[in-house]
């Protein structure tokens, strides 16, 4: 919809320079739906339509890198967060995939709890990358991502101990849920090195990955991956943040779907007062 993408560009050109890409994204979803007259539509047909909607607005919402006349998601995506070798964007979207599946993450249940108020698919999106825009959750590939530059710059070892002198632990390690290994890093991180990215940078994931995996004994996560894509296509730092809300989106309007099905406002936690 023309109206959609004109009010998305123009919100994300309003705010200023040093504003995050979920920053562009939040506003880009707040305009789609302000020009959007079926934006309490929340039946079936109605949030399905309005997600293709949506989730192509927070792309476009994310200032050009390179001109890409291509209405495939993963393609536009990836002129939006780097200029760099565009024969490689089903990186992209293997990345876009494997991420979309989680069980009931933060972001999730954010979601769920705008939904469970009837809110429409605008705002369940807007709760959901609120939740994601804490450093906590979304943004996790962002330190992994870093890593690599400090391995670049200073070696894989100084990078790997100076990670663990300030934080205590080494990024992209370990999984509440996936225990022993993580197939979501497998298929991502493997299909990196028949890739056509920087030679050079991938050398420096697979020192790290390699020194990483001789001190720790425990498997890489998907956000190890994910840096090691953002970091090996010369993306920003906090582009894996972008990649991980557009990934969920179509998770986080499913899931408003299924809570459409439920009592309303349902989640409401009793608070109990002690004294101290």
């Amino acid at each position: 919809d023309a109206t959609v993408v004109d009010a998305v560009r123009r919100a994300s050109l309003a705010l200023p320079a040093h504003a995050t890409p979920t920053d562009r994204m939040m506003a880009g979803v707040v305009a789609a739906g302000a020009v959007d007259p079926f934006r309490d539509d929340r039946s079936l047909e109605g949030v399905t339509t309005t997600g293709r909607s949506l989730i192509r607005a927070t792309v476009d919402s994310l200032p050009p890198l390179a001109e890409v006349d291509d209405d495939r998601l993963a393609r536009r995506l990836w002129g939006r967060l780097t200029d760099r070798s565009p024969a490689d964007w089903p990186l992209l979207e293997r990345a876009l995939i494997v991420l979309a599946d989680h069980g009931m993450a933060t972001s999730t249940l954010a979601a769920r709890l705008a939904a469970s108020t009837r809110a429409g698919p605008h705002a369940v999106m807007l709760a959901a990358l609120g939740a994601v825009a804490g450093p906590l959750h979304g943004a996790a590939s962002r330190t992994v991502h870093q890593l690599f530059v400090d391995a670049e710059h200073h070696g894989a070892d100084a990078a790997i101990a100076e990670v663990m002198r300030r934080d205590g632990r080494v990024p992209g390690v370990g999984h509440f849920i996936h225990k022993t290994d993580d197939p979501r890093h497998d298929l991502l991180f493997d299909s990196l090195a028949t890739s056509g990215l920087d030679e050079r940078r991938l050398d420096v994931i697979a020192g790290v990955a390699s020194r990483i995996a001789d001190r720790i004994p425990v498997a890489p996560n998907i956000d190890l991956a994910l840096g090691a894509l953002t970091y090996a296509a010369g993306m920003d730092a906090d582009a894996g943040e972008v990649v991980f809300a557009i990934a969920r989106s179509a998770g986080w309007l499913a899931h408003s779907l299924e809570e459409y099905d439920e009592a309303p406002i349902r989640f409401r936690p009793v608070g109990r007062y002690v004294a101290r």
